[in-house]
């Protein structure tokens, strides 16, 4: 049988949760058979801790955060995360591909523009979408907590809003926004693509897991996403 370090399974602290290291060969090295549905943090397990799209218990008595790959083209991306980043700081999600992005910027015109350097965003919200532009591609990974879409309700302002995608899975956007209908005027995505009910017109479809939508609504509302398939 392969050992594994000692090292490997000690935690490390991101903000108030213990984690496993990032990279650690205990990540997905486990059973699910038998495993506890629960970490000793209150993690629930198993979880895709290594991106495989598999989700198999950690050996020892921490489960890794879930992976996230995020593809991020040339140009302006509009994107989100269904994942909590176990470090939020704008900083620390960027900084693997710091070499090949320009800036990011929320839905108030605030900027996080690294080569400046210059962070007014502070931390990444979850409930919130993001654009950002590249200078070349690359793939931005997330590794925190899986939010529960159906647990998880987002208070939307009248007016624009950048919305994030908390589900795992594509869906309708007309089902996807079900809770706003008495407000909705229309959505967009990257590509200029638009959801316009009243006339009615869908060139969206399914909105997608990675994603970020701007949002027009008549009035303030709540949506809350049903639950992952």
């Amino acid at each position: 049988m392969r050992m594994l370090k000692r090292a490997a399974f000690i935690p490390t602290t991101a903000g108030s949760k213990t984690s496993m290291k990032s990279g650690s060969p205990a990540i997905d090295s486990g059973t699910n058979t038998g495993c506890p549905s629960f970490d000793l943090d209150g993690t629930a397990r198993p979880k895709d801790g290594n991106g495989d799209s598999t989700a198999t218990c950690d050996m020892g008595a921490y489960e890794a955060g879930t992976i996230f790959n995020i593809t991020l083209d040339i140009g302006w991306n509009m994107i989100s995360s269904y994942i909590d980043p176990d470090d939020p700081d704008m900083a620390a999600v960027f900084a693997p591909i710091v070499a090949d992005m320009e800036l990011v910027k929320n839905s108030v015109g605030q900027v996080y523009w690294p080569s400046l350097p210059l962070n007014q965003i502070g931390n990444w919200n979850v409930n919130e979408g993001y654009l950002v532009y590249m200078n070349n591609p690359q793939t931005l990974t997330i590794t925190g907590t899986q939010m529960i879409p159906e647990g998880t309700p987002l208070n939307l302002a009248q007016g624009w809003n950048m919305i994030t995608y908390l589900r795992d899975t594509p869906l309708d956007i007309a089902v996807a926004l079900a809770d706003l209908s008495d407000t909705i005027v229309l959505a967009k995505n990257v590509a200029g693509q638009v959801y316009w009910p009243s006339l009615p017109l869908n060139q969206i479809g399914d909105m997608l897991p990675g994603q970020g939508y701007l949002v027009y609504l008549s009035a303030p509302d709540t949506l809350t996403y049903p639950n992952n398939d």
